[in-house]
């Protein structure tokens, strides 16, 4: 927790906390022997292990919820749903990079909350202070204590520019097909995926008809989202996230 209070931004549990469970999962079982493998007590263990990142991802939300509430922090506000946008511009960064210094200057925190809403970032990402349930991609809470307001704004017009292994989709060959997606689950014959990101549809492939498997280099997270918000809701977004979705930030005082 010292963490949070150092950096200046809420508390708030990360969809990377599934991945990294899910990824030593996986590398405990390749460790295992052949003896190992066939203990019934130890099958029975792996076999009733349920991963939190499918389902209703009920061990996570409610470590985060204890989590919050330990610190008191402001219960998620529940929002309705953003009204429909219609297109604005196929926003480049050109068009937006000579505006960031504007950040700063006394920004509309519920229009960047909306904007939030709109681009569908809920979708896939956790933000403290939401509802957001959050998907496949990282929390966003505490974003700008990483990156820069340039790469914040790169990441949201060219999502694939640069893209982190931990999130990156990766692209199956079999005997028949060519399946691309984030994986949800693997064990030693089935792998599920996820092939889009804003649905919650999961692919199940045998790991016997694999045939090939790569990194993809297309970032889940698709391009021009934010095409359909004006200039100043881009701006607003941006602050928004830059404060991890808190009022209480100084991009969004008047004085």
């Amino acid at each position: 927790m010292r963490w949070f209070d150092e950096v200046g931004t809420r508390y708030n549990n990360g969809n990377e906390y599934n991945l990294f469970v899910g990824n030593i999962r996986t590398e405990a079982l390749a460790t295992l022997t052949d003896e190992e493998k066939n203990d019934a007590e130890l099958s029975a263990i792996l076999a009733a292990y349920v991963p939190q990142g499918r389902g209703g991802r009920g061990g996570g939300a409610g470590f985060a919820g204890a989590g919050a509430r330990g610190r008191g922090a402001t219960p998620p506000a529940t929002q309705p749903a953003p009204a429909p946008h219609a297109f604005v511009k196929n926003w480049k960064m050109d068009d937006l990079l000579p505006a960031l210094a504007d950040v700063s200057k006394a920004r509309n925190f519920e229009r960047g909350r909306a904007a939030y809403a709109v681009a569908q970032c809920s979708a896939c990402h956790k933000m403290a202070g939401t509802d957001a349930a959050g998907g496949v991609g990282p929390d966003l809470t505490a974003v700008a204590s990483r990156f820069q307001r340039r790469d914040i704004l790169e990441s949201i017009i060219e999502p694939s520019k640069v893209i982190s292994e931990q999130f990156a989709n990766t692209t199956f060959r079999t005997k028949d097909d060519t399946i691309e997606g984030h994986i949800v689950e693997e064990t030693a014959d089935t792998i599920i995926v996820q092939p889009n990101a804003l649905k919650p549809d999961h692919v199940t492939i045998k790991k016997a008809d694999v045939t090939a498997r790569a990194l993809s280099k297309i970032s889940p997270m698709p391009e021009n989202l934010v095409d359909i918000l004006s200039r100043d809701e881009i701006l607003d977004l941006i602050a928004y996230l830059e404060a991890g979705g808190s009022p209480d930030h100084p991009d969004f005082r008047r004085e």
